[in-house]
């Protein structure tokens, strides 16, 4: 029997994870959010990163993910868990099967990773059903977690699970309760490569200090998809881009710019992670580390309320900031300037006080897309 899921408890409330290979640097956070800290409910959140070498090549792999946590979606923190889970083990064999090629790499992960992904978490999303209730080892009946009937429930686990896998109506309604979007990248040694299924937002930062988003907006987004609708796989985003000599890229869950005043659109979110870029180009990315997670609480207090998560990977060494033009108009040198304001002085202002509504699914033929029911 595998060893229970984890999740950022209720004790914990922060899960962190980072790594460093060369010049790479990896890092992730997850913090439960205010509203769940006051319903004493579970973090809907999740995040895997992993750092390695695959035929002689460095890669560096991102996934986080956000369960949807409404009342049909009650296992969605398991959900979110299970997604990155899957995501990374996938990107790791694509990785080790096709990453001493760009072409054949991009090629698999733009058109069968997203397949491949969905099989995997149903599978295991089917396998957890048939073990486990939740991940703290408490033991409510099966048909509690799976609604099946009794004389199927008292069966032993491979019953429970050929019973699941033989009712597709079953199987829908157990992957609602488990829903969550997904958002992953893999760093290679040459290119990025990112997909989206959902609302978190990704930031790409080249040498310059210049933000890429090479997904659009939330904002723009007439709705959130989720890995439990049955055409998941035709609904990812993805992108490419070649690598500089300093990157930095971030994956968010929406949790964190919903933070932020809304009432100029995103640039409140902007001025954030430019002003993060910021601190890292001035300090050790140890010490910016050590603060991130009370930025994040500080931001589910006093803006969200909802679960956040950040992951970041950050490589080579970015140089010190300089002006849009690169020059100093008096030298006619580079100069570095300050940046936008420090990340502690400017979250104050920019947080919006607000309260995450509850959230649910509509499927419909086109996708299933996550709306606010207040």
């Amino acid at each position: 029997m595998p060893p229970p899921l984890r999740c950022v408890t209720d004790e914990t409330s922060v899960r962190e994870s980072h790594a460093r290979k060369g010049e790479g640097f990896i890092y992730a956070c997850t913090v439960r959010g205010e509203s769940h800290k006051t319903k004493n409910s579970s973090c809907q959140d999740a995040h895997l990163v992993w750092v390695g070498e695959e035929n002689g090549l460095d890669f560096h792999i991102l996934a986080v993910a956000d369960g949807h946590g409404a009342a049909r979606h009650d296992l969605s923190e398991y959900g979110s868990e299970l997604a990155v889970r899957a995501a990374v083990a996938r990107l790791r064999e694509m990785c080790h099967n096709f990453g001493s090629s760009n072409h054949n790499l991009w090629n698999n992960f733009s058109l069968h990773f997203p397949r491949l992904l969905q099989n995997s978490w149903q599978r295991d999303v089917i396998h957890h059903a048939a073990n486990y209730s939740s991940c703290q080892d408490k033991e409510p009946p099966n048909d509690e977690l799976t609604g099946l009937p009794c004389e199927v429930d008292q069966s032993p686990v491979e019953t429970v699970q050929e019973h699941i896998e033989s009712d597709v109506q079953a199987q829908h309604e157990l992957f609602v309760r488990y829903g969550t979007t997904l958002s992953v990248a893999i760093c290679t040694p040459t290119h990025l490569l990112m997909g989206r299924l959902g609302d978190g937002d990704t930031v790409l930062f080249h040498q310059d200090n210049l933000p890429l988003y090479p997904f659009p907006p939330n904002d723009q987004i007439r709705g959130v998809f989720s890995l439990c609708h049955s055409e998941a796989p035709l609904l990812w985003e993805v992108s490419c881009h070649e690598r500089s000599q300093h990157d930095l890229l971030l994956l968010t869950t929406d949790g964190l710019a919903n933070s932020f005043d809304d009432t100029g659109g995103s640039d409140a979110f902007e001025r954030f992670v430019r002003s993060f870029q910021a601190r890292i180009r001035q300090e050790e990315v140890e010490r910016v580390m050590s603060d991130i997670a009370p930025w994040l609480n500080q931001c589910s207090q006093q803006g969200s309320q909802d679960d956040i998560t950040l992951a970041f990977v950050l490589l080579g060494r970015l140089q010190p900031l300089l002006n849009l033009d690169g020059l100093d108009s008096n030298t006619g040198k580079e100069a570095a300037i300050e940046p936008d304001g420090d990340v502690d002085r400017n979250l104050e202002s920019q947080l919006k006080p607000s309260v995450i509504a509850e959230s649910e699914i509509s499927v419909s033929a086109q996708a299933m897309q996550l709306r606010s029911t207040a």
